[in-house]
């Protein structure tokens, strides 16, 4: 009887691990499910608005091509086809204009085109809304994709302790899922939101006099605010990155102060999980990860700099003018950058991004100090704080972390 029962209890030992792993694998599987449905929820609305976007420049490349006929470029119809000048006004139609903007495009230029041709084409193109329902619109479902691939991989770090993800996991493929979302939309609008020598201008002001208020406050302090992202998750991740595998930390990061998300993304999606009990021994670092990201004036130098870029944003110019007013002033200044120029556009997506891919990354440089385990109402708290409020919330993480053993 003790021999049996003896062996039952090993039994039961062994089986223990087992069905920890079944489980964990059950809620991997639960996850990739969920994430899967997310993309393919948010990336259908992300193609009819790319779509939108290429509907609008359609338009308003036909307009400039009609205001120059009358300086020589006259439309010429022939039988069956067009040409001249009207060659453009067919790309726009096959960009997808619908039959409100062939109407437009007959009222730019009267007589232009005959009224069977604008009924042949407008039966031929479908309609596509003219323009985005208001300039935040793509900004916003990135976010929310982005948001949504973190989130699956929050729900994920339980059992990420218990059976590490090996492959193709729900991290890997979420995280490349929106950087390849991210590449291909910023291609197909390349050189499509206006002038390029305008997007030329505006670099050139943003990195010479970028206070002085020739571009709109708002957008001065996102592009300000790309700059301490990478700072941010250097000091989150390189604590962890030590003989990091399959790729090394520092080149994605590197980059990542000049590509934000699309040098970063990578590296995130591939890198191996660095949390509770992996924590490297605050000596084994290297010279200015120990004494310069671990340090705690590091996040009040980041603190006080996306303070100050904060108040910037919200006083629309003016820090000591900050509130409401002045904040929905400011938004009203950014519309038609976002409407009109590429790199406002992108950069305010890559922003969106950053602030959804910190939350796991925040998470898992606390599980290695010890928080975030037993998820207490302060620890619920601190994270929530630290995750929803881009920049200054993981600035605060930054100050208040504890410091890595000796």
């Amino acid at each position: 009887l003790r021999l049996r029962h003896g062996s039952s209890q090993s039994a039961s030992a062994m089986a223990w691990p087992r069905s920890a792993a079944r489980r964990a694998r059950a809620a991997s599987r639960g996850s990739l499910l969920l994430l899967l449905a997310l993309i393919i929820g948010f990336c259908a609305p992300l193609g009819r608005l790319s779509r939108a976007c290429l509907s609008s420049r359609g338009l308003g490349n036909a307009a400039e091509l009609s205001s120059g006929a009358d300086a020589g470029a006259a439309f010429v119809v022939g039988p069956g086809a067009l040409s001249g000048a009207a060659e453009g006004v067919a790309q726009s139609l096959g960009q997808g204009l619908g039959s409100q903007g062939l109407a437009d495009l007959a009222q730019l230029q009267p007589g232009g085109l005959g009224e069977s041709s604008l009924l042949a084409a407008a039966a031929a193109v479908p309609a596509v809304p003219a323009e985005l329902p208001f300039a935040g619109t793509v900004q916003l479902l990135f976010g929310a994709f982005a948001a949504a691939a973190s989130g699956a991989q929050i729900l994920r770090s339980g059992a990420e302790r218990d059976a590490p993800e090996t492959g193709l996991g729900v991290r890997t493929i979420g995280i490349f899922a929106v950087w390849a979302t991210l590449v291909a939309y910023a291609a197909a609008n390349t050189g499509g939101f206006g002038d390029p020598a305008q997007d030329k201008v505006l670099l050139d002001k943003l990195l010479s006099t970028p206070f002085d208020g020739s571009v709109s406050p708002l957008f001065v302090s996102i592009f300000n605010f790309m700059g301490l992202w990478p700072a941010i998750y250097a000091a989150l991740l390189l604590p962890g990155a030590r003989n990091q595998s399959p790729v090394p930390a520092w080149p994605f990061l590197a980059l990542s102060f000049f590509l934000g998300a699309f040098a970063l993304s990578p590296y995130l999606a591939l890198r191996q999980i660095r949390g509770y009990g992996e924590a490297d021994a605050r000596s084994s670092l290297d010279f200015v990860t120990a004494n310069v990201l671990e340090s705690r004036l590091n996040g009040v130098f980041v603190f006080g700099s996306g303070a100050f870029l904060a108040l910037f944003a919200a006083g629309n110019g003016d820090p000591a003018a900050a509130g409401l007013a002045s904040l929905s002033a400011a938004w009203v200044g950014l519309e038609p950058l976002l409407r009109e120029s590429i790199t406002a556009h992108v950069t305010c997506i890559d922003f969106c991004i950053l602030w959804a891919f910190a939350g796991p990354v925040l998470l898992e440089d606390g599980q290695r100090r010890g928080l975030f385990l037993e998820w207490t109402t302060s620890e619920r708290l601190l994270f929530a704080l630290c995750w929803a409020v881009p920049v200054l919330g993981p600035a605060v993480w930054l100050t208040l972390r504890p410091p890595l053993d000796e």
